[in-house]
């Protein structure tokens, strides 16, 4: 079972709109794999993957980013969506809590 923090801002001093998701994947397989299908989802993107994955997208940009790892297993991490545009925003957000849904069932699954 994981625990999910979802919050929403929308900042004035600076136009943007801001959504944040906090969850935990198991396995850091399972992470890697999450990664992955949405590095594939976006890839027509500017994309950046240093320490996390950091994704350009007009008018805004997404970040995946761990929060705390121990020897491999409970990854807990963090999705922030920012954009200037509430509706692209909100939909980019919606793609990729999409692709995590996905990704938990299948390992569920397994």
């Amino acid at each position: 079972m994981s625990n999910t923090i979802l919050k929403y801002n929308n900042s004035k001093e600076n136009n943007l709109h801001k959504w944040e998701f906090e969850d935990i994947f198991e396995e850091i397989k399972t992470y890697e794999r999450f990664l992955n299908w949405i590095s594939g989802e976006f890839t027509l993107y500017l994309q950046e993957d240093i320490d996390y994955l950091n994704i350009h997208f007009p008018n805004g940009w997404f970040s995946i980013i761990i929060l705390d790892s121990n020897n491999n297993n409970n990854v807990h991490f963090k999705i922030e969506v920012k954009s200037k545009c509430f509706k692209k925003g909100a939909q980019i957000f919606s793609k990729v809590k999409s692709i995590l849904t996905h990704i938990k069932k299948i390992q569920i699954q397994n």
